[in-house]
């Protein structure tokens, strides 16, 4: 709550609706929504592609910049499987690059 009251600089939080479907809050003159099937709306379904189309441009840069430096390196997605295969593959030039697992790889 301190962490919401610092962001938020005094602004009181009103809960709108709340259900397993879909709950609402207002702060200030801001409506906050959280819902199930929210990609039906087209603002969201659009974020959502923007966003998937960015992964996959940020993931070929990061596919091509590793298989310049590893030799018949096998291109990732990044999901968790193939993400500990390809650390593997990797890490004799990521140690020799000096790139740190902090860096590189995503905390919990």
């Amino acid at each position: 709550d301190e962490f919401l009251d610092e962001i938020l600089d005094g602004e009181m939080i009103f809960r709108v609706e709340e259900s397993t479907q879909k709950s609402v809050y207002k702060i200030g003159n801001t409506e906050v929504r959280f819902q199930t099937r929210a990609e039906e709306h087209f603002p969201v379904a659009v974020s959502s592609m923007v966003c998937k189309y960015t992964r996959e441009v940020m993931m070929e840069q990061f596919n091509q910049y590793w298989c310049q430096h590893v030799t018949d390196l096998k291109p990732t997605k990044g999901y968790p499987v193939d993400a500990r295969r390809f650390k593997s593959e990797i890490a004799m030039a990521q140690e020799r690059l000096e790139i740190s697992d902090q860096i590189l790889w995503r905390g919990q």
